[in-house]
């Protein structure tokens, strides 16, 4: 509830007589501290920006190859992909079975993207065993569906040369 009284107003001291606020003794203005603040924000997002759209995130595409090879460093990350089965690119998801990448870079070969669904991207593997006896994927047979993040995590392990 508004009161209205008729006591004039105290009149402010004039600005000479008031003391300097902090930001004023440090930054000379808030307005430009604020314009500085805004503009490190602005150029700090932009930079943000401008690097996702120079370095998207590696995506599947049929045809693609990657080649495993023993001059690839496999050992320094988790080296076992956990997989599935697949006997065509419409076909539901059957048996798991792994990717043993420091196995596969032993003998050598290469996986080919044949296809990518919403649950994954099918592969196809030419070189040897993919992992111990039991729980190898059939590999050149079938398709072998791995995981997006899987497949990106693949694609950031192979050297740019290669």
């Amino acid at each position: 509830m508004l009161r209205f009284t008729k006591r004039p107003r105290r009149p402010r001291p004039p600005a000479a007589a008031r003391p300097a606020s902090k930001w004023r003794r440090f930054f000379g203005s808030r307005r430009l501290f604020d314009t500085v603040l805004l503009g490190a924000t602005f150029v700090a997002a932009a930079r943000l920006v401008s690097a996702a759209v120079a370095h998207p995130p590696p995506l599947a595409t049929p045809g693609d190859i990657i080649p495993i090879a023993h001059a690839t460093n496999w050992m320094s990350d988790p080296t076992v992909m956990q997989a599935h089965n697949l006997a065509d690119a419409f076909a539901a998801p059957g048996g798991a079975c792994e990717l043993n990448i420091s196995r596969m870079a032993k003998s050598g070969g290469s996986l080919a993207v044949l296809a990518v669904r919403h649950d994954g991207v099918m592969l196809s593997w030419a070189g040897g065993p993919t992992a111990a006896p039991g729980k190898a994927c059939a590999g050149g047979q079938t398709g072998v569906l791995v995981s997006d993040t899987d497949y990106r995590s693949l694609l950031l392990r192979v050297p740019s040369g290669g």
